[in-house]
């Protein structure tokens, strides 16, 4: 046991004279761990997470550095991009411009035969900072009377002129249009006798490209229909209920002189109801 333990020490001091030990290395390491702990509190609960938190600030330092190169650049990417936009959006004026006066001219058109043929329509430009939707302001403008200047259609058209005007709109446009289903409701506003009729007759056209439901009051109307349902609401057990009825000819007619009559339906108002359907049937097949 003696001399295995003398062959240990002195293995020992071999080992012992090949250490170098520096006790101003062990400071300068004692004081790097002293710092990376006060960094990690600070900046990161990692060294990886001080090397990020690093590299943030140094790409954050080069654009506070190079900022006045940076505003350059993005302020000429920023011409460039608002010459393009401004090429593109007269480019898209002059397209709308052009397909205005086309849609002036079927508008037009379309109101003489909804029986205002003294009306003028207009479609007006005035240009705006380019944005999304271009650098155009459109407005509707009308006349209803002559001699009257142009002016927007809302703070001039009535009720009637207002409905009128959507329908022409509408057959207008719905021809470009991917809907297949067109849902007017009460466009008979401010409209009766041959304006009604010229209301159902444009109605009837649309129909034929387009499915259309048509809420209305005005037997001219609903005698155009191809199918008429009955909408009406009662009460029953203490609640409101709405009733929709699909009517056969018979009904039709006795629904068409209410709508003429009122309630006292006479046999006059069921021929004149009759002499309506007869009558659009008749334009319908002419279509």
């Amino acid at each position: 046991m003696y001399s295995e333990v003398y062959d240990v020490a002195e293995t020992v001091r071999d080992l012992e004279s090949t250490f170098d030990f520096s006790p101003q290395e062990l400071d300068e390491l004692e004081s790097r761990a002293d710092l990376l702990y006060r960094l990690k509190k600070k900046y990161g609960s990692s060294v990886e997470e001080m090397l990020e938190y690093l590299e943030q600030r140094k790409e954050e330092l080069d654009q506070i550095t190079f900022a006045a190169d940076t505003a350059a650049r993005l302020e000429k990417d920023l011409k460039k991009a608002r010459a393009l936009v401004e090429k593109a959006a007269k480019k898209l004026s002059e397209v709308r411009k052009e397909a205005a006066k086309e849609l002036e001219a079927r508008i037009q058109e379309e109101l003489r035969q909804l029986d205002m043929p003294k009306v003028r329509f207009a479609i007006c430009f005035s240009e705006k900072e380019p944005d999304a939707t271009g650098m155009d302001i459109v407005r509707f403008l009308m006349s209803a009377n002559v001699g009257e200047e142009l002016r927007p259609i809302q703070k001039v058209a009535s009720g009637g002129e207002l409905a009128r005007i959507m329908l022409a709109l509408k057959n207008v446009l719905a021809e470009n249009e991917t809907i297949g289903t067109l849902v007017f409701d009460e466009v008979d506003t401010g409209v009766s006798g041959r304006a009604a009729q010229k209301v159902a007759e444009k109605l009837a056209q649309v129909s034929r490209h387009k499915q259309v439901l048509c809420v209305t009051h005005l037997p001219q109307l609903a005698a155009m229909a191809d199918t008429h349902f009955s909408v009406e609401k009662g009460e029953r057990d203490g609640r409101t209920y709405t009733s929709v009825v699909k009517l056969d000819r018979e009904r039709r007619k006795q629904e068409l002189a209410r709508l003429t009559g009122g309630t006292k339906i006479t046999g006059a108002m069921l021929k004149g109801a009759e002499e309506l359907i007869g009558a659009a049937e008749e334009y319908k097949g002419s279509l």
